[in-house]
């Protein structure tokens, strides 16, 4: 996982079980952790100047169009499946993974998706979380702009 602190958003990058264990309950079992170790990286990070909580936690995945020979429509299909029954919920808006060097013939990853963790049911999701998330990955990739933005 990752936490962005100028966004003060976590990101879950995996969530893997191997498949002969698969359907047991185990990410219901280890996905609290991941989500406990994201706000205590928060807290320590923060404090004592805010003291509030972490804004959001955000998934990304593949959607049903980055299928390779890898990845099968179902096995994404299940993926989804997966990450909604923990509670992530699909933020419709255009995203691309910003790229992760910079290079002349790096690109933006295409056909990815970025998913919100509910807790409860929330109708509406402030567009400032998933704005200040995606400037603050670009900016860890490229550098941020001044010293008050690390």
């Amino acid at each position: 996982f990752e936490y962005y602190q100028k966004a003060h958003v976590g990101l879950i990058s995996y969530l893997t079980v191997s498949p002969s264990y698969r359907r047991c309950g185990i990410m219901k079992l280890i996905h609290p952790l991941a989500i406990q170790a994201l706000t205590s990286l928060h807290n320590h990070t923060h404090y004592p100047q805010h003291q509030h909580s972490i804004k959001a936690i955000v998934a990304e995945t593949s959607t049903i169009h980055r299928r390779d020979k890898h990845q099968s429509v179902k096995h994404i299909r299940d993926r989804h499946q997966a990450l909604y029954a923990l509670g992530y919920r699909h933020l419709q808006f255009p995203y691309a993974q910003p790229p992760l060097q910079i290079h002349p013939t790096t690109t933006s990853v295409p056909n990815i998706m970025l998913l919100i963790y509910c807790q409860q049911h929330t109708p509406t999701i402030p567009s400032e979380i998933p704005y200040n998330y995606v400037l603050d990955f670009f900016m860890s990739v490229f550098g941020y702009t001044n010293n008050n933005d690390t």
